[in-house]
């Protein structure tokens, strides 16, 4: 889950943030400057967390909510009360011992996954697109500052791309296949992308393999790309999406298989095909 916190936090909100994060129970995202909370659906959070005040002079109590994370909110009782009516949705007190704190935040994160539709597919209620680059792009940094594997899976039915009850039935399927850290989505036009932290190549071919077995039916075969990070090539997000979109593509003219950007048998492309993520 991915909680935009705005400043100045107190430390041990903060310290416990920071610790969710390690532990892979939340994504921190950092407001960029000038942010706002109007535009807080814009930075992809599920869960905004602001001072009492500033949510009290932003927020509009008559403006629609649609689309806009949890909101929630710290300071002297007087602000959060007025930040409440002003359309906060939880008030939190962040002198509660660490433990406490951090049971709140889970509880509250896991409410946000229940009730947040924002950057999610209507059809399969996955991560959409636009949600998934940015996504893409805060794990690549990740990856590339601390020298971690990230690979990439992506994959399809043979079944007609159009196909909503199909796609809803393998969306259902390939989200009890994948792990908590993982990141599942649906990218249009029949398919779906995996991206695995702290994987390399192996770990993923390995998940792909297990993921065609839940895509495939009878009459129907699936078919799997994946590249991963670090490998030639591959200096960006773009370029991990758009050569593992390649990687599928090629998959699937041949008739359903399982194939790794980088094969020695495979006309790769010059350069990495544009995506229309980014």
């Amino acid at each position: 889950m991915r909680v935009l916190a705005f400043p100045p936090l107190p430390p041990t909100l903060r310290a416990v943030l920071l610790q969710m994060e390690q532990a892979r129970e939340a994504l921190l995202l950092v407001p960029p400057n000038c942010a706002s909370l109007a535009a807080a659906s814009a930075q992809v959070a599920d869960v905004v967390l602001a001072p009492a005040e500033s949510a009290a002079a932003e927020l509009d109590p008559l403006a629609p909510r649609t689309g806009m994370p949890l909101v929630v909110v710290w300071g002297d009782a007087e602000a959060c009360v007025a930040a409440l009516a002003a359309g906060a949705d939880v008030w939190i007190d962040p002198v509660e011992t660490a433990p406490q704190l951090r049971a709140r935040l889970a509880a509250l994160l896991r409410r946000a996954r229940r009730e947040s539709p924002a950057g999610r597919d209507a059809g399969t209620g996955l991560l959409g697109s636009a949600l998934f680059a940015a996504l893409l792009r805060r794990e690549f940094e990740r990856a590339a500052r601390y020298r971690r594997p990230l690979a990439m899976v992506a994959l399809s039915s043979d079944h007609p791309a159009g196909d909503a009850e199909e796609t809803r039935r393998l969306a259902d399927g390939l989200r009890g296949m994948v792990r908590d850290c993982d990141t599942l989505a649906f990218l249009g036009e029949g398919r779906f992308a995996l991206l695995l932290p702290e994987t390399d190549a192996g770990g993923a071919m390995a998940a792909a393999a297990r993921l065609r077995v839940v895509a495939a039916t009878p009459g129907a075969d699936a078919s799997a790309g994946i590249a991963s990070f670090p490998t030639r090539g591959i200096a960006g997000p773009d370029d991990l999406l758009g050569r593992c979109l390649e990687a599928l593509a090629h998959a699937r003219r041949r008739g359903g298989q399982l194939l790794a950007f980088g094969a020695a048998d495979v006309a790769w492309a010059p350069e990495t095909p544009p995506t229309a993520l980014f």
